[in-house]
């Protein structure tokens, strides 16, 4: 697969039409509709279903276009990274989790910029199973995860900063007016949990007995959406402190658990892989914000 060939396959999946694509690609229709067919023959598969109007992804086209977006975004870090020029320079790739630990990684971030103001961060927000897929892929520099995280593959810095556990929940519901939540309080719960399954773990070890058995509305892997749940009184959400502005949600209320539920945050990075000159740069800095 040549690289031209897999960004003119994304063109493609976009406009879901062959002629509009070629439009964009300044290329004719029938060379675009040859190449769309060579690319099928080489890999053996039907990345799109025809019709007189539209193109809709096979399964294996929609796979295939995951795969590109990937490749194309490390042909483009590849070339950044290996950029040489006298003053560190390009883009930095960083995920972050939830969590007011990245006050820490804002402070690296602000001292980078007026030592290396060619350096660029490029935040990338998810879950911790996205994020080190990203991380194990060669997609990010560095990530920002709540703990437990497996430390296998990667070393680490422990941000001085815990994060406590608790239940967002609507003004109107019952346990609002308590001062915190205890195990006993949310037998039976209609809940919403955050999808990680190592957050399951320990919220479970708080409840002393398995997540199966609570009422379990939904998941999510980012707040503010679940949020809004809570603010329809859909129930309440599992989640950390200080992440949403219960004030500019409706008033929406934060009440920690008890026992305390804390977890710390690790900014980690790939073992035995060389790092960019900016992510040197970077990471020397982080070390003596974190340290």
């Amino acid at each position: 697969m040549e690289l031209n060939i897999l960004q003119n396959f994304l063109v493609i999946a976009q406009t879901g039409n062959i002629s509009k694509a070629a439009q964009i690609l300044h290329l004719s229709q029938p060379a675009l509709s040859r190449q769309l067919q060579a690319l099928e023959s080489e890999l053996g598969v039907t990345l799109v279903k025809r019709s007189s109007r539209q193109l809709n992804l096979t399964a294996a086209g929609s796979y295939l276009v995951q795969r590109a977006q990937e490749i194309i975004a490390m042909v483009k870090k590849t070339e950044n990274d290996l950029s040489t020029t006298a003053i560190p320079s390009g883009d930095l790739y960083i995920g972050c989790g939830e969590t007011q630990g990245v006050q820490y990684l804002a402070q690296a971030v602000k001292i980078m910029h007026e030592r290396y103001p060619q350096i660029h961060i490029q935040l990338l927000s998810g879950s911790g199973d996205d994020l080190r897929y990203k991380m194990k892929t060669g997609l990010l520099d560095f990530a920002l995860l709540l703990d437990p995280t497996q430390m296998t593959d990667f070393n680490f810095l422990t941000v001085p900063y815990t994060d406590n556990w608790g239940l967002l929940l609507h003004p109107s519901h019952f346990l609002a007016t308590k001062r915190v939540i205890r195990p006993q309080d949310v037998k039976k719960l209609p809940a919403i949990f955050p999808r990680q399954h190592y957050n399951f773990n320990q919220l479970e070890n708080w409840l002393g007995h398995p997540i199966s058995s609570q009422m379990i509305i939904g998941t999510y892997n980012l707040l503010f959406n679940a949020a809004l749940l809570v603010q329809e009184n859909v129930g309440a959400a599992y989640c950390l402190n200080n992440l949403i502005n219960t004030m500019a949600i409706h008033d929406l209320v934060f009440r920690p658990l008890q026992p305390v539920l804390a977890t710390k945050s690790n900014f980690i990075w790939l073992k035995d892989r060389p790092l960019s000159a900016a992510a040197d740069c970077f990471l020397h800095i982080v070390k003596q914000v974190l340290v």
